[in-house]
Parts: C-alpha cells; structure tokens; sequence
C-alpha cells in the first residue's frame, strides 16, 4: 500500500440505486489507498437506497441529500461543495472500481504537481466479478503526458478512450473551485459533458494532463439510466450542448493559434 497522504474526496450520486450501492461502496471502501471521505449525494431516493448505504460499517461514508435541483448535476456540485480532499473522484452509485484506481491516480497526481487532472480507461457494461484475481492486483500503469487541446478533444470526440465522462478521472479540488465551472442543474442530459469541457478550456486546469489507458472504471449499463431512457426533446437539447462545446473547443483553439 502507498504512504502519501492527501485526502481524497469520492463523490458518490445516488437516486433509486438499492440494487447497485453496496456493490458500488464496497468496490470504495475496499481501495488500498485509505484515506478517503465518500460523500455519497442522495437525489430524492424513493427505494431502500440510503438504507443500504446506512447499513455499511464505514466511518468514511457521510450520507447527505442533494440540496440542487433533481438528478446528477445537483448532487454533483453538492459534493464539490461539501469536499475538503485535495484531490477528488466521481463515481457514479452503480458502478464499480479497481481496489487500485484512487492509488494509481493519486501517485500520478502527486507526482506531477503541474498537473490538476489524471485519467484511465473505463470498460462499458463491466464489474469487478468479469474479472479474476491477477487482474485486480495492481497494474504497471504506463502513462501519456498530453497537452490542452489533445485534452480537449480526448473528452468532446464520441469514441475516444479519454472519454467526456467525468468519472474515469481524478481532480485537483482547489482547481475545479477557482475555475468556477458547476455542473449545469438546467440539464438532465450530457451535464456531464459540458462541465468536463469547460473545466479542460478554463485556464485553471492548466496545460498538462494524463492519461492511461489501464483499465480501472467499471461502467455498469443499466437500462433504466437516462442514457436509455432520455426523451426526444432531451435529446434535441442535447444537441444544442454538443453545439455549445463545438463553440468551447473553437475559442480554445484561438487561444492557441
């Protein structure tokens, strides 16, 4: 296990999840590097979900309620708000994640103090269980050193193994605060996008980041997520912020013309 000792702050949205989140903090609670807090954000829960959450034996785990509007944007920056790690993790509340994700990123992190972000691959419709023992040992990581605008595309190109998603990354807390990016609450829809977007364009996220492309995320596809369930008009909005981050990228590209 690794001796440094920044705090790391996991935020974990949760809303209707009572099937998922045991496994899900479990995979948390379980990482070789210990000194985390995981504020898991309820959104409103109808179903036995904050039960489950109060039934692990964890004095790590804080359960609060989401104090914005509805759905993962709110219960995001009710997170960022209530954080006090140096570094922070989203992880959504059905997922999972390998006992080494918060121990790999925060060494890289820490290594490479110019850097506020560091990133890995996450696998689509994955647990912990599809893979054996050897796996979940730790990995040798190799890790690119990549600039800006590479950073930029990596998180607005459909397909790409850096991904838009925002969990698959660990934070610099203190960056994300005075870059004063909040996920949009107006969205239920591609929030996630835009925010990872506007905090890569801002000047606070700096010029070098890091990616491997180790997998250590384990993306569970739920078919009652709004992924599958998203109504015409949220995707036509959606579109419009595929728009907006079009417009994002191209101000970017000015600035480094």
């Amino acid at each position: 296990m690794m001796t440094l000792t920044p705090l790391v702050s996991i935020v974990v949205p949760a809303r209707n999840l009572s099937n998922y989140i045991v496994e899900t903090l479990t995979s948390i609670v379980n990482q070789t590097y210990q000194n985390i807090e995981i504020i898991v954000v309820d959104d409103h829960s109808t179903d036995d979900t904050r039960k489950k959450v109060l039934s692990i034996n964890d004095s790590r785990i804080y359960l609060i309620d989401s104090y914005g509007k509805n759905g993962p944007a709110g219960s995001r920056n009710t997170g960022i708000q209530q954080a006090k790690g140096k570094y922070l993790s989203f992880i959504d509340g059905d997922d999972q994640i390998h006992p080494y994700f918060i121990e790999t990123l925060v060494e890289q992190l820490e290594s490479n103090q110019l850097a506020k972000i560091a990133t890995v691959k996450f696998a689509w419709d994955a647990s912990i269980s599809d893979f054996n023992q050897n796996q979940m040992k730790k990995p040798n990581v190799k890790w690119q050193k990549i600039h800006k605008q590479q950073m930029f595309a990596g998180v607005t190109t459909s397909g790409h193994l850096i991904s838009g998603m925002v969990f698959n990354k660990l934070y610099n807390l203190e960056m994300i605060k005075e870059s004063g990016v909040l996920f949009n609450e107006d969205l239920q829809l591609a929030e996630d996008h835009l925010w990872i977007a506007q905090l890569i364009a801002s000047k606070n996220s700096g010029d070098i980041f890091f990616f491997s492309p180790a997998v250590m995320y384990y993306k569970v596809n739920r078919g009652g997520s709004i992924i599958h369930t998203a109504t015409k008009e949220m995707r036509a909005i959606e579109q419009e912020v595929n728009s907006l981050i079009s417009r994002i990228g191209d101000n970017l590209n000015k600035r480094y013309i």
